[in-house]
């Protein structure tokens, strides 16, 4: 066995990517169905180490990593899923003479998302592959192909980039939808559009996962925000929660859902325009959409309660990050994403670093030759 190309694989098809490879049902997460047993009525099953395990925590108590999720998923002995990973991955073909068995053609590429920072430098892409996955990766001058696939310490930006900033300074509507396809449907009409990499919110967990940056919401500041959102289930949760964060930072808010069109059903803004719907009827559509409004009633977490991995509990309530001066918010929010740890922790650390700074510069009188200075005494806990 080459170890050597059984490592490269490895790092290149991780378990989120291999599992819609398969077209196996549900979404891969920290914590999620199994899509190995279809008794698993309660969430189970969890991917983590950024992709590279899995383990199943129902009744089988069984773990491993993509070659053993792949085994176990088509049935296949450990030589043969070795062989078909290593195919799958693009390091090496299986043997013509006992081909695995497998339900999808080799995946190829069909198309490549550029993300660019403010001066239009190449910092990485998203890359579409049929049958449909998609995967990150950034440039690398000492691979033989140039490319790493992975963005370890890469800046995550928003699509089109310098482009959503020409907009804002234009004042111009920016419109954010939640792919790079529905995005390009409304830049080739005229529309300034982004989005922001690794799609929707993930539906299995408690109030979904948010892909969506506290350096987003900076670069948003100030515009007008239309939100585009795909007509199903994780295409509303994303809309309301990148919404409930760019609340009182963008000068406008609006959400709309694009209606059916010519009989044809429409569930974002590509299928939309394929429709045969034109610049005209989208601005129609938008003119009659009302400002977002956040929810006033607190969100009843009682029937959401799912069990997770000990490594990776998630927190309870959302710190609020974007309360903090806009250079500690994006420190904060570093720490939180490269220690994996909720933002509540680097959270109270800011806060007792602001605090130190500005304790001896601040006093409260109360009483006769009585002053205290505005210390914050903080206390970190966690289970």
């Amino acid at each position: 066995m080459n170890t050597d190309a059984l490592a490269l694989a490895k790092d290149r098809l991780r378990i989120p990517e291999l599992w819609r490879m398969l077209s196996l049902p549900g979404e891969p997460a920290k914590s999620c169905r199994s899509p190995l047993r279809a008794d698993d009525t309660h969430p189970s099953f969890s991917v983590f180490n950024d992709g590279l395990l899995w383990k199943d925590h129902g009744g089988t108590g069984e773990h491993g990593d993509a070659i053993d999720f792949l085994a176990r998923a088509r049935n296949l002995s450990l030589k043969d899923a070795i062989a078909e990973f290593k195919r799958l991955a693009g390091v090496e073909s299986a043997a013509p003479a006992a081909p695995p068995p497998r339900s999808n053609p080799s995946p190829r590429i069909v198309a490549t998302y550029d993300y660019r920072d403010e001066a239009g430098q190449l910092l990485f892409q998203v890359v579409r592959f049929e049958p449909k996955t998609f995967r990150q990766r950034r440039p690398d001058p000492t691979a033989s192909d140039g490319w790493a696939w992975k963005l370890e310490g890469t800046r995550r930006v928003l699509y089109r980039l310098p482009e959503v900033l020409a907009a804002i300074a234009a004042g111009n509507p920016v419109f954010i939808a939640e792919g790079e396809k529905d995005v390009a449907s409304l830049v080739e009409r005229g529309f300034a559009a982004t989005c922001n990499p690794g799609g929707a919110v993930t539906v299995t967990k408690p109030g979904g996962e948010c892909k969506w940056l506290a350096d987003y919401t900076a670069t948003l500041r100030g515009a007008d925000v239309v939100l585009v959102a795909d007509k199903d289930e994780p295409g509303r949760k994303h809309v309301q929660l990148v919404a409930g964060k760019l609340h009182g930072t963008a000068k406008t808010l609006r959400i709309v859902e694009l209606p059916d069109f010519n009989g044809q059903p429409v569930k974002d803004a590509a299928d939309y325009f394929a429709a045969g719907a034109t610049p005209e009827d989208f601005r129609a559509v938008i003119t009659q959409a009302a400002p977002f409004t956040p929810p006033t009633a607190p969100h009843d977490v009682s029937e959401s309660i799912i069990s997770f991995p000990e490594e990776d509990e998630p927190e309870a309530a959302i710190f609020p990050v974007d309360a903090l001066p806009p250079t500690m918010a994006l420190l904060v929010s570093a720490v939180a994403r490269c220690e994996r740890v909720p933002l509540a922790l680097p959270g109270v650390c800011a806060l007792g670093v602001i605090s130190a700074a500005i304790g001896a510069g601040l006093e409260v009188t109360s009483g006769p030759n009585r002053a205290t200075r505005g210390n914050l005494f903080l206390l970190a806990s966690a289970e």
